[in-house]
């Protein structure tokens, strides 16, 4: 996984002219999050939901960075745990009424 990691490392941080592989895939992110949740919320605004997908895919990203640099403590599975744990404990709550 090492030499994984530092190709991973080299791809976030990539940004030539506009291409940015670490930008790509955080709007791949928010819009898959968006389909996803915009049918299980639907009466949320697009203010709110924009919001949501934003702060999950940087979540997301922000999560895979820091396991790149610890992957050797940390499984696959643990991680998608924390990230799916982050958002229906935390994110998630974002759109529900109060």
């Amino acid at each position: 996984m090492a030499k994984q990691s530092k190709l991973i490392k080299v791809i976030f941080q990539l940004n030539l002219e506009g291409y940015s592989p670490y930008r790509m895939m955080q709007v791949q992110i928010e819009e898959e999050i968006a389909l996803t949740f915009s049918q299980k919320y639907p009466k949320v605004n697009k203010e709110k939901m924009s919001l949501f997908c934003k702060l999950y895919a940087s979540s997301v990203l922000s999560t895979v960075s820091w396991w790149i640099e610890n992957y050797e403590s940390h499984t696959a599975e643990e991680v998608v745990e924390m990230i799916a744990t982050s958002m229906s404990n935390g994110f998630e709550r974002i759109l529900v009424d109060k």
